[in-house]
């Protein structure tokens, strides 16, 4: 295969792609199955240190891992478009729901977080709906992200079956499995 100037570009969005949900992805895991399990179990003063040293750097790199996710996924779009054979959409859905993912944390998660560390700063705790806010948007983003992991891979052309009864697979098999790991992560004791 000879390397064109598309190609090129193609190889080079994909890997940002990738390397972006990377990101995106993998702080939010860390957040949700480490982070959070943790400052559950530390007392108020201890749990307002570690936000504060570590929500504002790990949002960064979550949110800058999402946008550039998103991004390079509409460049990719136009660059190297995909027409999957009708009824095998798996790329559609996938990207519809990490564009749902997307929408919650830049409109939901984010905001709310930065306005907690800003009250934390100032000596205000957490207000309950605001924590009630990044608890409920971090379980829906949870629960949606692996089944989006497998439409993704899917839609990338590694599968050609019709998108029902996978679908419905991709979904129970990320749940069941985004609660087993929820339930772990609280068991996992302090010490070592």
């Amino acid at each position: 295969m000879e390397m064109t100037w598309d190609l090129a570009v193609s190889m080079a969005l994909r890997w940002l792609h990738v390397l972006g949900a990377i990101f995106w992805f993998g702080f939010f895991f860390y957040m949700t199955f480490v982070q959070a399990t943790v400052l559950g179990r530390l007392d108020p003063p201890q749990r307002g240190q570690v936000m504060l040293g570590l929500v504002p750097r790990l949002s960064v790199f979550m949110t800058g891992g999402a946008v550039m996710a998103v991004l390079t996924g509409f460049a990719l779009g136009y660059v190297a478009p995909r027409h999957p054979p009708a009824g095998h959409d798996w790329l559609g859905l996938g990207i519809l729901l990490g564009l749902v993912m997307f929408a919650i944390g830049m409109l939901v998660s984010g905001p709310t977080a930065r306005r907690v560390v800003k009250g934390m700063r100032e000596g205000r705790p957490p207000a309950p709906g605001d924590m009630k806010a990044l608890t409920i948007a971090g379980f829906l983003n949870t629960y949606l992200s692996l089944p989006v992991v497998f439409l993704m891979v899917a839609g990338s052309g590694h599968f050609s079956e019709p998108l029902l009864p996978w679908v419905f697979f991709a979904f129970l098999a990320g749940w069941t499995l985004t609660f087993f790991l929820l339930v772990v992560s609280k068991r996992v004791p302090m010490e070592i």
